[in-house]
């Protein structure tokens, strides 16, 4: 008998040790299943509205855990940061940054960071994109220039304003461009009084008058040579203007000569992207060519190089970035001294 309520003791234990040890079992593999659902409120993208569209454009994205005043949001656009308009726990909207390309959606909100699973894609169908804004900066510093150019309706370069800051006292410039019924211009009228009238066409001109005279002679749509002159003191000279173009259409090189100065030549490389004379026209510089900055306005493609025969401090080297569509977003030139002009664009589609 105590052998048996000995045993009866002994197995009442065991059936609790067993019992005990299949809850912690059973609890462990509760824990462990991986199928836990995510905190109440944690931060996700579950939908946007529009999937697709220009730069501009209002989006609405779905989800949860974002923050209700719109500056606690950061929402970049594959990468590029967009403009929050409204915010609340399950929804933001936004606006698409110019500078946008296609790619995923990021949301931001203090420390947790999500991405969506699918891109947005840009679209510029039916609409034609602009040179919007222009920033240069010398040596990675504070803005140097910075342009604003304007359209008419008809999507046609209107103006330009540039601000100067490259001393205490910044300066502006205001160029307006005056076209005939057609579109075609005619005359080009800077804030400081100078203004050109064209003969012909902005893109191929028969000849310029400021006080300079150029008169320009073609083979066919190629340009050949530029002759200028000008009897207004103190700019009393003649010239001319060489050109050849490579298989591009652009300006490969330009041979420069000057009363009786020895002859000088310039010459250029290439990407093989869209140039910027593509989004604004052709902007005629004072007077036609200028070999330095203004010529990047007049070729089909993106100068990365330019070297000056009589002047190599003259000469520069020229890198970019692009979007997605193979425009330029920012533009790097870098001199022989080692100054470096960093130039930013952006654009608008109409």
């Amino acid at each position: 008998k105590l052998f048996n309520d000995f045993k009866s003791a002994d197995l009442r234990k065991l059936n609790w040790l067993i019992l005990v040890l299949l809850l912690f079992i059973f609890a462990g593999c509760k824990k462990d299943n991986g199928t836990a659902p995510a905190p109440a409120g944690g931060l996700s993208i579950l939908s946007f509205s529009p999937a697709t569209g220009t730069p501009g454009i209002t989006v609405v994205i779905t989800g949860t855990g974002f923050g209700t005043n719109p500056a606690a949001n950061t929402v970049l656009f594959n990468g590029v940061a967009a403009n929050v308009t409204a915010a609340g726990n399950t929804s933001l909207t936004v606006i698409v940054p110019i500078a946008a390309s296609t790619g995923k959606i990021s949301v931001k909100n203090g420390t947790s960071m999500v991405t969506s699973a699918s891109n947005f894609v840009i679209s510029s169908a039916g609409l034609q994109r602009l040179l919007k804004t222009m920033v240069t900066y010398f040596n990675n510093s504070t803005a140097n220039d910075s342009s604003d150019f304007t359209y008419d309706n008809t999507n046609l370069l209107s103006s330009v304003r540039t601000q100067h800051f490259r001393n205490l006292n910044p300066t502006t410039d205001f160029t307006t461009y005056t076209r005939d019924a057609s579109g075609k211009l005619k005359e080009v009228v800077k804030a400081d009084g100078r203004h050109y009238v064209f003969f012909g066409s902005a893109a191929k001109p028969d000849s310029i008058k400021s006080n300079f005279l150029h008169s320009y002679h073609y083979n066919g749509s190629t340009i050949l040579d530029s002759v200028f002159e000008t009897s207004q003191p103190p700019l009393i000279y003649s010239g001319k203007y060489l050109f050849t173009i490579n298989a591009s259409n652009n300006i490969a090189s330009i041979v420069y000569t000057r009363d009786t100065y020895n002859p000088e030549t310039f010459t250029f490389s290439y990407d093989n992207k869209k140039g910027l004379s593509m989004l604004v026209g052709v902007i005629i510089p004072d007077p036609l060519p200028d070999p330095g900055g203004n010529l990047f306005y007049l070729t089909a493609n993106n100068i990365t190089g330019f070297t000056d025969s009589s002047s190599p401090a003259s000469n520069y080297t020229v890198s970019y970035t692009y979007d997605d569509e193979g425009y330029p977003l920012s533009r790097k030139v870098t001199y022989p001294n080692g100054y470096v002009y960093s130039t930013v664009f952006k654009y608008i589609f109409k």
